[in-house]
């Protein structure tokens, strides 16, 4: 009886061991999918200070072909024209271009993007802060 419960005890110490590793790694994930979540939020907040011209202007100068005019209607089969609007412009701009890239862009185009990068960092501390959190908990 004594192989026995010392055995159990090895699984069950093992298993607990397991689980808080699986609980660690899903957290390392949810922190990793928070900061991308932030850092397109960043982005966006940066591309919506840019008007049209220079958001053209910011695809041109990355190499990045402009968005596409044309929608399909899945009803009908057709394309139609559509005329691109702001908000066109920043969710392919978003698409192609990573946040390093706007925020040189914007710094050298002498847009004041410091408040957001102010707020980028206490996004990322206070993330890293919930994660130690959780972590502690384990």
């Amino acid at each position: 009886m004594g192989l026995f419960d010392k055995l159990s005890k090895t699984v069950s110490k093992t298993s607990t061991q397991i689980g808080q590793k699986t609980k660690s790694t899903a957290n390392d994930l949810k922190l990793k999918k928070q900061a991308k979540e932030d850092s397109k939020y960043i982005e966006g907040c940066i591309l919506d200070r840019f008007d049209i011209k220079w958001l053209k202007n910011m695809c041109k100068y990355y190499k990045v072909a402009e968005p596409d005019p044309t929608k399909y209607n899945w009803q009908t089969g057709n394309t139609n024209k559509v005329r691109l609007t702001k908000s066109h412009w920043v969710e392919h701009c978003q698409a192609k271009l990573s946040l390093d890239q706007v925020k040189q862009y914007a710094k050298s185009h002498s847009v004041k993007i410091s408040d957001l990068e102010r707020e980028e960092q206490e996004l990322k501390q206070k993330r890293e802060a919930e994660h130690q959190k959780k972590n502690m908990q384990f």
